[in-house]
């Protein structure tokens, strides 16, 4: 067991490795693509994470069953099976407030089966989350990893210089590393609960920065290099 997760830690390293590596070898060239001009710009795109992003799962699971909702609490917490799925705080409110100037969309490692049931309580009546997608769109490496690829939402959606990829794991980023904001974990603790603020405090004010911006990606580079040196 110690080997096996000595090596999914080496594994994770070496995908962050490649991404600050792609960050801190790109000339980031601002000046040129601050455009705020909205005229013919798209709308911003923006795709979430969903487990240690949006939600904490504890307890029991088998997230490759197909599960369902027991209880609902007042608390953040939906109840499936033998275990709980903690919201992130402020995520109804992100959520809600990013919806005014953005195309929302979800995009999780995790099995349809599983996801689905999680999207459904975050979003009841279906209006926030503009396509979903699971485990099975994503890029498994031969090491057991799971990557994701932008792409896979269609060049209807997917435009390189107008989507943003909001992830807590470095991996996410690898294949489009020039399109993410990488956000601390959330793990449900009650410490996290009282002080976790990264939503509305970190990730909300680069969104709105870069919300009329023609190319995104220099500004998003930035702050990707900063958060990588920060938390590796």
């Amino acid at each position: 067991m110690f080997k096996i997760q000595q090596h999914a830690q080496h594994a994770m390293y070496s995908s962050q490795k490649f991404v600050y590596n792609v960050i801190r070898n790109h000339s980031v060239k601002l000046s040129r693509n601050l455009s705020t001009s909205t005229s013919n710009i798209p709308k911003l795109r923006i795709v979430m994470d969903l487990d240690e992003c949006m939600v904490h799962t504890s307890g029991m699971v088998d997230r490759n069953n197909e599960i369902h909702i027991k209880h609902v609490s007042n608390i953040g917490a939906i109840f499936i099976d033998d275990f709980a799925v903690t919201e992130r705080p402020g995520v109804h409110s992100f959520l809600d407030e990013i919806s005014q100037f953005a195309d929302i969309y979800a995009y999780t490692a995790g099995t349809e089966g599983y996801a689905s049931h999680v999207f459904k309580h975050l979003d009841p009546h279906g209006k926030i989350f503009k396509k979903l997608l699971f485990r099975d769109s994503c890029v498994r490496t031969m090491d057991g990893q799971y990557r994701k690829d932008l792409k896979k939402f269609g060049d209807n959606v997917y435009i390189p210089e107008r989507t943003v990829l909001i992830d807590n794991n470095p991996t996410s980023f690898v294949i489009q590393p020039k399109n993410g904001i990488l956000i601390p974990d959330f793990f449900g603790h009650k410490e996290d609960e009282e002080k976790d603020t990264h939503l509305h405090t970190y990730a909300l004010p680069i969104l709105k920065q870069i919300v009329n911006v023609e190319d995104i990606r220099p500004i998003l580079m930035g702050h990707m290099k900063i958060a990588i040196e920060k938390y590796r």
